[in-house]
């Protein structure tokens, strides 16, 4: 069961268990989705190109509700995917006229599997391909041989800096932008969604001077609307 599942079957106990919704509830997804989704009191959206600032940023604040009486189920949706290493051309490479093009080429050709002939048999057509067995070594990349334009050959470590990046596993976007969440629930007989968010405000305006995007889901996107109605009406 993933992470996620985990969480939401949690909410449900919780709804449950609180007496918020029945076991009949449960019998309709429609009714489920609604059940698990409608009791979210704090929704607080962060959207930045920077990862690690991003992820900093929701530990933060996930850190200062923790302090919070009053405060529960709190929880973010950023599950990170797998690592991956990418590469800079540096200066040293630049100055033995490498490209990326060039780079791509030569790694390419020796580490991703490449299509080498056909032939026949009594089946059909064989595709004969070939591929490194060592195109997961990260130490095998490093050490590997670029040709050059003299005839030379320079490890692909020197004229390269390397560094490793890793991208949210789902990714949700509102509006054109992708956010991510922290979620939080509160005992309205302690404190309310707005007291919170009272509280968090210093943090919140840190993170927004750092260059993170914030807004706001759960009772305060409701409020909001509301409010924006009665202006209408």
């Amino acid at each position: 069961m993933s992470e996620k599942n985990i969480k939401v079957y949690y909410k449900i106990f919780k709804l449950l268990e609180n007496g918020q919704i029945d076991n009949n509830c449960l019998k309709s997804d429609f009714c489920y989705s609604n059940a698990v989704m409608s009791k979210i009191d704090i929704e607080i959206l962060l959207n930045s190109a920077n990862t690690t600032l991003l992820i900093q940023s929701i530990e933060k604040l996930k850190e200062k509700l923790h302090t919070i009486n009053g405060v529960k189920d709190i929880s973010d949706n950023t599950v990170l995917g797998q690592s991956e290493y990418k590469y800079i051309i540096n200066s040293y490479g630049k100055q033995l006229g490498l490209t990326d093009s060039n780079l791509a080429n030569a790694i390419s050709n020796f580490f991703l599997e490449k299509e080498q002939a056909n032939t026949f048999n009594e089946d059909g057509i064989i595709k004969i391909t070939t591929k490194s067995t060592y195109k997961d070594s990260l130490n095998e990349l490093k050490n590997f041989y670029i040709p050059l334009d003299n005839k030379q050959f320079v490890q692909l470590k020197e004229v390269v800096d390397f560094k490793i990046e890793r991208n949210f596993e789902e990714i949700e976007k509102i509006n054109g932008q992708i956010y991510k969440k922290v979620l939080a629930n509160v005992d309205n007989n302690i404190i309310n969604s707005t007291e919170v968010l009272n509280l968090l405000e210093e943090h919140i305006n840190t993170i927004k001077n750092d260059g993170v995007n914030i807004n706001f889901g759960g009772e305060k996107e409701k409020s909001e609307k509301i409010q924006k109605n009665k202006l209408k009406n």
